[in-house]
Formats: structure tokens, C-alpha cells, sequence
């Protein structure tokens, strides 16, 4: 949904594997209006963020001077002239903008801004909203920000298939626990009848091991790849793809185990 690039294009690449993520918004027509935009491009199933009701201090972010858009200072300046190939592409792009939001701001918001975005975010999610949402979107329905078996119960109940257990790499709250940690009991409490992916901290083939050992069916990695990108471009993607790969395969050998299934078969409990 904040993408700086619009959903349309993303669909037109990614067709029935995209996912579409919802933050809660304040107007049931501008949500209803996403929706079938993000339908029509051909998105899958819809992710309904619904733990960041609130903002919060970033004080790392306030230090580092992080903010969107970004605020030019001459050390900002000297870093952009000591890489001039994406000094280029980016002039070439222009700057970024939240292209799906963009019809949504009020006329007067600085449409590249994060401050533009409090004018359509509502303040948490509940359950009536979210069986609202159920009632919208027909295909594939995911929860992401639960963490307590009570919730992921409440959510099976509300018709999703599934739940994204995450601390949003604990940049949100550093109180909270990780999701690994929540993994087991979420699992337990709710058998096979979820879908349940996690993410918050997955780097490497063997977290997705120990991801996919402690009841995952999915690990979700943003930074790896991110990172892998940022330093290769378009090929730093599939270059992620195979680390990731030999390590996972390399992680399941150490252990005797050769089949993804088995995973939780081989896990270890401490006494």
C-alpha cells in the first residue's frame, strides 16, 4: 500500500503472486476502492496489518536523519556524488512518491511525505473491521501482527487463512517477543488449520530453518533481499535466491534431514 511504486505495475509483473498489504484506513470507501484496484491487477490474496495502530520515537531513525523524503545535508550530498550510477537512475526516476496512495491525499499534502499518510491511517483494527474486510475481499485473506494463540483463534473464526507472526523486526516495539518465540504455541493452539508465516530478523537459509522446524509454513525475508539489490541491482535478487538455497540445503544436511517436511522432526528442546 505505501510502495513507491503503484499496485498496478507491481501486478502487471507479479500477476497472482502478489500480495496486497493493508494498513487500517479511516474511510470504509477509500479501503474499498484499494481493494478492487488491488483486485483488478490481479493480486492474490490481501495481508491486514493490524499491530501499528500508533506512530512512535525512532530515535535511531531521528539520529541517522532517515526520513521520507529525505533531507539533503552535506554529508547526504557527499555520499550521493560518490556513486554517481545511482545518483542517475535516480534522477532518472524522479523523486519517490507513494503512487497508490496518491489519488487518496488531500490536495495541499506533500504527496512524497510521510505526514500525508496520517490523513487516511486509522487508529488500530478491530474485529468488526476486519470481518468488514472479509466481507470485501474474496480471495486469499492474511492477518499480519498477531503473536498470542487467543488472537490467531479470533482470526481463524473471522474467516483468514492464514497469520504473519512478526515484531516488524522490532523496530515498532523492542518489548516485543519473537515470533519464534510465539511460533509454538500459536501452532499448537490453532493445529493445521492456518497458514502461518513469519518474519522480523530472517536472514540466512538457516533461519528459515529454524523458521520451518518450529511450525512455519513460510519465512518472509525483506532485508536480505533488500540488501542483495541495493548492492547488485536487478541481479542481487536471484544472487539472494541461490545463498539462500545452498544454506537452507547445507542447514538441513547438518541435521540429517533432506525433505522440508521433516524439519519439525529434527527440532531440538532443550531440558
Amino acid at each position: 500500500m505505501v510502495a513507491t511504486s503503484g499496485i498496478e505495475k507491481i501486478g502487471a509483473i507479479a500477476g497472482a503472486n502478489a500480495w496486497f498489504q493493508l494498513y487500517p484506513l479511516k474511510d470504509p470507501g477509500i479501503t474499498r476502492a484499494r481493494l478492487e484496484r488491488a483486485r483488478d491487477a490481479g493480486f492474490s490474496a490481501l495481508l491486514v496489518t493490524v499491530d501499528t495502530p500508533a506512530g512512535r520515537r525512532t530515535l535511531r531513525d531521528q539520529r541517522n536523519g532517515l526520513t521520507v523524503p529525505p533531507r539533503l545535508s552535506l554529508a547526504n550530498i557527499a555520499r550521493v556524488f560518490l556513486h554517481p550510477a545511482w545518483l542517475a537512475a535516480t534522477a532518472a526516476a524522479g523523486v519517490p512518491r507513494f503512487e497508490t496512495l496518491l489519488p487518496y491525499f488531500p490536495k495541499d499534502a506533500d504527496i512524497s511525505g510521510v505526514a500525508a499518510l496520517t490523513h487516511t491511517l486509522a487508529q488500530g483494527m478491530d474485529c468488526k473491521a476486519l470481518e468488514r474486510l472479509r466481507g470485501i475481499w474474496t480471495g486469499a485473506l492474511l492477518v499480519k501482527g498477531p503473536l498470542g494463540a487467543e488472537d490467531a483463534r479470533t482470526c481463524r473464526a473471522l474467516g483468514a487463512q492464514g497469520l504473519v507472526l512478526s515484531n516488524h523486526g522490532g523496530r515498532q516495539s523492542e518489548a516485543l517477543p519473537s515470533p519464534l518465540h510465539a511460533l509454538p504455541r500459536v501452532r499448537e493452539a490453532i493445529g493445521a488449520d492456518l497458514r502461518l508465516a513469519v518474519d522480523s530478523g530472517a536472514r540466512s537459509g538457516l533461519d528459515v530453518a529454524r523458521a520451518l522446524a518450529l511450525g512455519a509454513d513460510l519465512v518472509l525475508l525483506g532485508r536480505a533481499f533488500m540488501f542483495a539489490v541495493a548492492a547488485l541491482g536487478k541481479a542481487g535478487a536471484q544472487h539472494a535466491v541461490d545463498l539462500l538455497a545452498i544454506e537452507l540445503t547445507q542447514a538441513m544436511g547438518q541435521i540429517g534431514c533432506f525433505e522440508l517436511s521433516r524439519l519439525p522432526q529434527h527440532r531440538f528442546v532443550a531440558a
